[in-house]
């Protein structure tokens, strides 16, 4: 039976703005359901329970995050206010649950203590996988450098969740992509996506552009494309969004979706400033096109996932 205090702690976990995956690796832990080596030495799997870390002691979750030296690393790169000898006679599913709610007394679901303290756990079992699947031994050096770059993905997790573009809860807005509302409003319909891309030589100014259409999943993709010339790489990406628009206007569609992989393409469309002469009529030709849609989105999703 759950008790009142894990109830509490799962409240503020879930509550939290703490990363998706970073929540679910906190349930994992919490019921000690991490792949250490205890855990596979009971399931016959592997011939030694030894932390790969020390090589002296049992690696189990306790020893691991709390007591290993790369633990005690981790722990002492962040000032939480955090004495090491509070929660030596608890279990690490109570201490886990008791700083945790600390945390969240001292800083309500907003504080960044929460997020510190679970990302450093979370780094701890990276570096510790490391050493186990690519024998990278653990240093100063790169503990350091890992509990920065878990720091910087929450940051960028934070302002990605908050940016004002997205629709909470619209289905053809991924978490963490970049948007851009353009048309005349949303729409439930089932909208036609479009894939563009654009390469650039710079030597001759020759552009390639492309576009990929799909109506449907179970429709065979329409592909087109043209050669012209420009005088820059943000130009070619501007061509290839006002030929797509163009496309699918005179196609008589009046819901579109635009996947593409340029940044700079969403910022530009997001913004109303712009001063570059040379690319202000193209600008201005995509607005005019994409305000008689009902719905034009323009998502930007990862270069692979463009065809």
């Amino acid at each position: 039976m759950t008790s009142t205090s894990d109830r509490d702690f799962f409240r503020v976990l879930w509550g939290s703005r703490i990363m998706p995956k970073w929540k679910l690796f906190i349930w994992k832990l919490w019921h000690n359901g991490l792949a250490t080596k205890r855990n596979l030495y009971r399931c016959k799997i592997g011939d030694s329970s030894e932390c790969p870390i020390c090589l002296h002691d049992i690696e189990d979750t306790y020893h691991l995050f709390l007591s290993c030296p790369l633990a005690l690393e981790a722990w002492a790169h962040h000032n939480f206010g955090m004495n090491q000898n509070t929660g030596n006679d608890l279990s690490l599913r109570d201490w886990i649950r008791y700083w945790l709610l600390f945390f969240y007394k001292a800083d309500g679901y907003q504080g960044g203590q929460q997020t510190g303290f679970v990302g450093t756990l979370w780094t701890i079992w990276l570096l510790r996988n490391d050493q186990v699947f690519r024998q990278w031994r653990p240093t100063t050096a790169s503990i350091h450098m890992n509990l920065q770059q878990s720091d910087e993905q929450h940051a960028t997790f934070i302002v990605e969740r908050n940016e004002q573009s997205r629709m909470l809860r619209d289905p053809t807005t991924p978490p963490g992509f970049h948007l851009a509302h353009l048309g005349n409003q949303q729409s439930g319909e089932r909208p036609l996506k479009m894939q563009i891309r654009a390469a650039w030589d710079k030597c001759n100014l020759l552009t390639g552009i492309g576009w990929v259409i799909s109506s449907s999943p179970n429709q065979h993709p329409r592909e087109y494309g043209c050669f012209s010339y420009a005088s820059s790489a943000i130009a070619v990406v501007l061509t290839a969004c006002l030929k797509a628009v163009t496309w699918a206007r005179t196609a008589g569609y009046t819901n579109i979706i635009i996947l593409t992989s340029s940044a700079q393409l969403l910022q530009i469309l997001q913004s109303s400033d712009y001063q570059d002469i040379n690319i202000k009529w193209t600008i201005d030709a995509i607005r005019t096109n994409d305000f008689s849609f009902n719905s034009c989105q323009v998502i930007r999703v990862c270069s692979s996932q463009i065809t």
